[in-house]
């Protein structure tokens, strides 16, 4: 995967963002056991990954799975926000003693973006809008490589939407069941229905990660057997005078991947073609 992603292999990769960028949805490029989250560890010490309190002992975890995946060899994706230079210090010791290369992934966002979505938060996890504006400019100040790391990648870079399907494509297969059946656990963690939905008589939900974005929506027109998601696919495929848009029907998370490609894997249907001089 990393070589795919023209990354060293067996590195340590640094998430660098502020809190909102959206390190989590970018993590989901990675297999779950390459991860190490702060958050996540915070709740294994504390069942509250937005406990401070508990940011020793989660450390401690996280520092000591790193070094054991770096010691056999395995790649490691350390998942927090790593705004200061001592904190990325520690990172880069761990890394030099096991022979691994630093690589820092740069979260691509803009403060404003990180403080809407820090806003959406849970309170406990929520974090004061002054240090979000803080850790964003000390970020961006940041030489990194000065600082050690081998490589410095911008998260706008690399292919984060296709990768993250391809991985879930190929771990869930075509699992079925409604958001979290159809396209997997992790996958549903990605999507977030809309309120209000963004299409007439249907709901609608946004798959997001790293800038990039699917729209979906649930197809139920009454017959209990005819429910299912359609990924929007653009332009009429009929006509190009049509303004459309098309929807695409999805089953399983290879179409989603097919359709974020521009080859939807099933027959397009366009909305404004029905019952008017576009007619399919």
């Amino acid at each position: 995967m990393l070589n795919t992603l023209g990354l060293p292999p067996n590195s340590l990769i640094a998430l660098i963002g502020c809190a909102g960028s959206g390190k989590s949805s970018l993590s989901a490029m990675f297999p779950r056991s390459w991860v190490l989250s702060s958050d996540r560890h915070r709740e294994d010490v504390a069942d509250d990954a937005g406990d401070q309190s508990a940011n020793s002992d989660a450390w401690n975890l996280l520092y000591a799975r790193l070094d054991a995946r770096l010691g056999r060899g395995l790649p490691a994706v350390v998942d927090a926000t790593s705004a200061d230079a001592s904190d990325r210090a520690q990172l880069l010791t761990r890394a030099r003693r096991h022979g691994a290369p630093a690589v820092a992934l740069v979260l691509d966002v803009d403060v404003s973006e990180a403080l809407r979505r820090n806003a959406l938060r849970p309170p406990s996890r929520r974090v004061p809008p002054a240090v979000v504006v803080q850790q964003h400019s000390r970020i961006a100040a940041a030489d990194l490589a000065a600082e050690g790391f081998a490589r410095v990648v911008r998260s706008g870079e690399l292919p984060v939407l296709s990768t993250v399907l391809h991985r879930l494509a190929a771990e869930h297969g075509t699992r079925t069941d409604l958001i979290e059946a159809t396209f997997g656990t992790e996958a549903a963690r990605l999507i977030t229905w809309d309120v209000p939905s963004r299409a007439p008589e249907h709901r609608t939900a946004t798959l997001a990660a790293g800038g990039e974005e699917l729209l979906l929506r649930y197809q139920d027109g009454g017959d209990p057997y005819d429910h299912r998601f359609e990924v929007e696919v653009g332009g009429c495929p009929n006509d190009a005078d049509c303004p459309g848009p098309a929807w695409s029907p999805v089953h399983h998370l290879g179409d989603l991947l097919a359709a974020q490609a521009g080859n939807p894997a099933n027959e397009s249907r366009c909305d404004a073609c029905e019952g008017d001089e576009y007619g399919i």
